[in-house]
């Protein structure tokens, strides 16, 4: 059964990569806002905005041209606003999101901005990591820090004015309150023991204070508050008030709480979802109108909870991650992933879902011999083939019960297939019958094989694996001889003529001898997940976070592109320098036709030394489960501490603590602590100081 899916796209979205799935978009999303019942954006990571003009029905893709974390949105009308995020990022937009102009003169180098604020459209403010508050009278010509008294880099997370003198702010710094524009501010004290993470006020005397499990309210300014402690079954992710009796709170288990009587006594609606995916914000348009936006998730209801609908448009259902893509011809692809899934991509932007024979296996990998006949392969030995161009697909009967990460064949009779158990012996089969039957070559690696090439300049074969294991034959894999001199995990090998290259988690090799011998060209990059060379100069690499390099220099100098996934890209296939497909978690694809037009927003080469601190937390994925990676940029050699908290502020885990040279930084926490004994499910914060330089962001641990 074939199910075909016709997709379209606003000719504004993407003048560069097109979302093939899901649509209309398949980044993480932040914040809803609304200037009137039609007109709504969401800022998204990878520097997307949506938008509608329609109550939600339909969304276009606005591209801001940064590639960062787009935190907060804010409108003061249709026409302008504001999103803000990471790296220092606040855009203005007085075209409805059409054009977005960076208004960021005066406010710190590389900061996370998390929240932004306008009482009209001159006076406003913006708070964040690191930096606490920032104020602007002119529309955002220039930006004034405001004082946080006792505090050199506080961290706030939602800041609101109820007009031009009154406001408040909250965050991991605690609690505070201006009656002057943010001249001075004051502490709430009698909290301090608490953080709150949103607020919510109605008018000057009436207002909102939410946590991960406690609202607090006060009738009087602030003066005194009310604790309205409820048993909410989730951590409470965002608060908003309709009035003084009916308000809302979302938490991240899917349930929106309704209260009547001004948070007093709660009821609780579940917000139906698909998607088991943690959900960041939510907009109350009015008692029977909300948009809930998350991760995979854009949901609207009209019937105050009722009836849900997802304006996600995710072809792929439950399926999560794709693994790996080859070209059939040069306008159709296979594309293959966990779930059983296959899916046929051609050039009329169209996505075939193919059923699979009855199996419900992760597949790793496909490999095409010709126009017709394709092989995939997957774990617990799974094989299947293909002799009609992909539209449907058989099991072949093997003996095979290991995990298998590659296949690749010579002719219409002789294939490779290899793999295994990830702490375990590698596993190299071949067969000589076009996949009747398989034998074993190969079973003593030591460590699970990840890839393999044939060089047909050179009629060589390759085998890569983890902890260096690097294999070669020179007669069609009859014999095999085992090539030292590597360490790390060999992820990927890639030839052109006599050219070659291996790919690491950081580091890339090359050779100019047939695979001989093997040198370092590149060390600088981290995180890498798949590369593929078009010729001997011009090549891509992908990482964990969903950034794309290229290099037109053979792999020795590699340029930084503005992404638009913000998720681990884990294959890609690219026709020639100007046309790709990229596809990996989140079951995203995207679709390329013009590459020369990427914008590079890391000028000069990669291997250049980082200018600014930063620290970012590489997804595997975040939430995560039970390793993450984190990455920091150090400018200069100096003493590193970063150290894992919970959310009472206790120590979790010292991570490092030393000093390191200059240079693109990364080191794991795999879920343990200071002990070494695991720690519980939830969310904890992280810190780095490196010198003078202070950041704490958030990650979640699943369980």
């Amino acid at each position: 059964m074939l199910i075909f899916i016709l997709l379209t796209f606003v000719s504004l979205a993407l003048p560069q990569w097109q979302w093939l799935n899901p649509t209309p978009i398949g980044n993480k999303m932040y914040s809803v806002h609304f200037s009137n019942e039609n007109n709504g954006w969401i800022s998204c990571s990878g520097g997307l905005v949506l938008h509608t003009t329609n109550e939600g029905q339909n969304w276009e893709v606005q591209d801001t041209q940064t590639g960062n974390y787009l935190r907060d949105v804010y409108f003061i009308n249709d026409q302008e606003g504001w999103v803000v995020g990471d790296k220092s990022t606040v855009l203005k937009t007085e075209d409805s999101g059409n054009t977005w102009i960076s208004y960021n003169n005066g406010i710190m180098e590389n900061v996370n901005i998390n929240s932004v604020f306008f009482i009209n459209d001159t006076l406003g403010w913006i708070c964040g990591d690191f930096f606490g508050i920032y104020n602007t009278a002119n529309g955002g010509i220039s930006w004034e820090r405001q004082t946080i008294p006792n505090i050199m880099f506080p961290d706030f997370e939602e800041i609101q004015f109820i007009n031009d003198l009154t406001g408040w702010v909250v965050g991991y710094d605690g609690t505070y309150f201006t009656n002057n524009g943010g001249l001075t501010w004051h502490h709430l004290t009698y909290w301090s023991q608490y953080f709150f993470t949103d607020l919510h006020f109605i008018d000057e005397d009436i207002g909102w204070l939410s946590n991960c499990c406690r609202i607090i309210r006060t009738e009087d300014g602030g003066v005194s508050w009310e604790s309205l402690y409820y048993d909410f079954e989730g951590d409470l992710i965002d608060i908003q008030f309709l009035d003084e009796e009916t308000g809302y709170v979302l938490s991240n288990d899917y349930e929106i709480w309704k209260t009547t009587d001004g948070g007093n006594n709660w009821i609780q609606s579940e917000v139906q979802s698909e998607n088991d995916d943690n959900i960041e914000s939510f907009f109350i348009l009015d008692d029977q109108n909300y948009f809930v936006v998350g991760k995979y998730n854009l949901l609207s209801t009209v019937s105050g909870g009722d009836y849900w609908n997802n304006s996600i448009n995710n072809a792929l259902d439950d399926f999560y991650t794709l693994n790996d893509i080859d070209k059939i011809n040069d306008s159709t692809f296979i594309i293959v992933g966990d779930n059983s899934s296959i899916i046929k991509v051609t050039n009329e932007s169209v996505l075939e879902i193919i059923e699979s024979p009855n199996i419900n296996n992760d597949l790793n990998d496909v490999y095409f011999l010709d126009n017709s006949i394709g092989w995939i392969v997957g774990d617990e030995g799974i094989i299947l083939v293909s002799t009609d161009q992909g539209d449907s697909w058989s099991t072949v009967s093997s003996a095979i019960t290991e995990d298998l990460h590659f296949v690749y064949f010579l002719n219409n009779n002789d294939g490779f297939a290899g793999g295994g158990p990830y702490f375990e012996n590698g596993v190299l089969f071949s067969t000589s019958d076009g996949g009747i039957t398989w034998e074993s070559i190969i079973s003593d690696t030591m460590s699970v094989l990840l890839d393999i090439h044939y060089n047909d300049y050179n009629n060589n074969l390759f085998v890569t694996g983890k902890n260096g294991v690097l294999i070669k034959s020179t007669d069609g894999g009859n014999s095999w001889e085992y090539i030292s001199g590597f360490s790390d995990h060999l992820l990927e090998i890639e030839f052109v003529d006599n050219k070659g290259w291996i790919l690491t988690e950081s580091e890339i090799y090359s050779s100019d001898d047939n695979g001989s011998t093997w040198y370092t060209i590149n060390d600088d990059l981290s995180a890498l997940i798949d590369v593929f060379f078009i010729n001997s100069n011009i090549g891509f690499a992908s990482d964990a976070v969903g950034q794309l390099y290229k290099t037109e220099t053979g792999g020795i100098i590699w340029e930084t592109y503005s992404r638009v996934s913000t998720q681990q890209i884990n294959s890609m296939y690219f026709s020639n320098d100007s046309s790709g497909i990229i596809t990996g978690y989140g079951a995203n694809i995207l679709i390329h036709s013009n590459i020369d037009n990427l914008e590079i927003y890391d000028e000069g080469p990669h291997d250049q030394l980082p200018t600014n601190y930063s620290l970012e937390l590489i997804n595997y994925p975040n939430p995560f489960n039970p390793v993450t990676t984190l990455r920091y940029d150090l400018p200069e050699q100096t003493h590193v501490n970063i150290t894992i908290y919970d959310m009472l502020g206790r120590q979790v885990k010292t991570l490092i603590n030393q000093t390191q040279d200059a240079g693109y930084q990364s080191i794991i926490w795999d879920a343990t602590n200071d002990y070494g004994k695991p720690v519980s499910a939830g969310i904890y914060l992280y810190q780095i100081q490196a010198g003078e330089y202070i950041q704490t962001k958030k990650m979640v641990l699943l369980k």
